[in-house]
């Protein structure tokens, strides 16, 4: 897991590499910085302007955000706990694979009641299977998990 400025040891967990971070303004997460358990807590936290924290936070770091104006929700993220980047393959059987494999090794706990509790997978993909030339931008699929809004 790579390690950034906002991710604080915890007491909770009992490995040193624990680390426990805060996520928009609903979950926070535990995980171990191998990868192999990753604990998404869902807690009522304050509102706060989901693209104002992108803003002051994101910078060049890898970030999604998607809102529903008329329901009133909005989900925002940045910094992946796991990524996975395709350019070629069948990238959609891939991506539900990792998926798959990492709610395997995910325990979900807390109010799981609120809305939007629990973890959120974003995914990305092109319109086409492999990249049309060497300065596309973007790979052809990208799946990113990251709990909380």
């Amino acid at each position: 897991m790579p390690h950034d400025r906002y991710a604080v040891p915890s007491p909770l967990y009992s490995k040193p590499q624990g680390t426990l971070r805060l996520s928009g303004s609903l979950s926070w997460e535990l995980c171990d910085r191998d990868g192999t358990t990753i604990v998404s807590v869902s807690l009522p936290l304050p509102d706060i302007d989901p693209l104002e924290a992108l803003d002051r936070l994101s910078s060049d770091r890898p970030h999604f955000y998607w809102e529903h104006p008329a329901e009133e929700v909005a989900i925002a993220a940045l910094q992946p706990l796991v990524r996975l980047e395709l350019n070629e393959g069948d990238r959609f059987a891939q991506a539900q694979r990792f998926i798959a494999s990492v709610l395997q090794r995910t325990v979900t706990v807390g109010e799981l009641d609120l809305p939007l509790a629990g973890p959120h997978f974003f995914c990305s993909f092109t319109f086409f299977e492999k990249p049309h030339h060497e300065a596309q931008r973007f790979p052809a699929a990208t799946v990113f998990y990251r709990s909380g809004r």
